[in-house]
């Protein structure tokens, strides 16, 4: 693939929810001639995109649920540029903050790696970076979910992480502090400060779900009070991954009874209401408020929601149930 001096390959990933009639044609990073700008997003968002540019342009059309780490390899896999920026969020949010990043990342387009992230969140970023980093890091890990996958490349890049892992009194650090002396955490990681019960608990049944988990617990953020894992025999990183969000982890030998495995994470269960995800599914953007609402409710038992099961990454043939 030809690489072209000195040229920046921009690489945007579109929200799911993103709103053209509110910014019709998207606030653009400050780019010049010879750039090419990647969108990465579902195929309904690209659809959507009806304005032209002055610009080399790509669509890489991805199904959803998928990870931001996944997106930026698809992107990075299509970029031809010498310098890459990578933005997780509508560019119009940086101002002029991107145009410093990507200056200086034309001025030094060997050696170069920044991430400036949005206050207050872990998944909005701008990574800009040169070819030979990129090339020397490698990809970025599909597995690690939203909240530390900059990290791990930061890590691997030889560059100090500047993303801070969740912290306080109820954070990971804490689970890893009780894990050393033998405890078993009191209080869900994730519980509200009030002193009521949890609004609403995430109970799973896992084994061997790295590849998925991380996506499935993005989803959740801002949705559910604490998360119970329930792992039957994982041999990969699963533990470790929901560990690192916080969740409470029971491991319990796999006896034949899905039932079983279930009742046991639902007996750990402190919230009002309870949250019942598979590995391999995530709640659409969104939809957290929402259902955060239905929750609130009285005199309702339970809710049914629809799911939508893709057969292919070309985000045809979904079956709903």
């Amino acid at each position: 693939m030809a690489r072209q001096s000195n040229k920046l390959s921009v690489i945007l990933v579109l929200p799911e929810r993103l709103s053209f009639e509110a910014s019709p044609h998207i606030s653009l990073p400050p780019l010049e001639r010879g750039d090419e700008i990647i969108f990465v997003g579902s195929r309904e968002t690209l659809a959507r995109l009806s304005f032209e540019l002055p610009f080399q342009t790509k669509r890489i059309p991805t199904i959803w649920p998928v990870n931001l780490a996944k997106q930026l390899n698809l992107g990075m896999a299509a970029a031809e540029g010498i310098g890459l920026i990578f933005f997780t969020d509508t560019p119009g949010e940086w101002s002029g903050r991107a145009a410093a990043i990507m200056s200086r990342l034309r001025k030094r387009p060997r050696d170069h790696l920044e991430v400036g992230l949005a206050s207050g969140s872990t998944s909005k970023a701008v990574l800009a970076l040169s070819r030979d980093t990129l090339d020397s890091a490698g990809c970025f890990d599909e597995r690690l979910g939203n909240r530390f996958f900059l990290n791990e490349f930061l890590k691997k890049a030889g560059r100090r992480p500047s993303i801070a892992p969740p912290r306080g009194p109820d954070g990971m650090h804490s689970l890893r502090r009780l894990k050393k002396v033998g405890r078993r955490p009191s209080i869900a990681p994730n519980a509200p400060a009030s002193s009521g019960d949890p609004l609403i608990s995430l109970c799973m049944i896992v084994k061997n779900e790295e590849e998925f988990l991380a996506q499935c617990l993005d989803s959740v953020e801002g949705l559910v009070d604490e998360i119970i894992v329930v792992d039957t025999g994982s041999t990969d990183r699963t533990v470790d991954i929901a560990q690192s969000y916080g969740a409470r982890v029971f491991l319990r030998p796999w006896d034949g009874s899905f039932a079983n495995a279930r009742n046991a994470a639902l007996r750990e269960a402190r919230g009002r209401w309870i949250l019942v995800l598979d590995a391999d599914e995530a709640i659409y953007p969104g939809q957290q408020e929402s259902i955060r609402g239905l929750a609130e409710r009285g005199g309702i038992l339970w809710h049914y929601f629809t799911t939508a099961s893709f057969e292919s990454e070309s985000c045809s043939n979904a079956v709903e149930n």
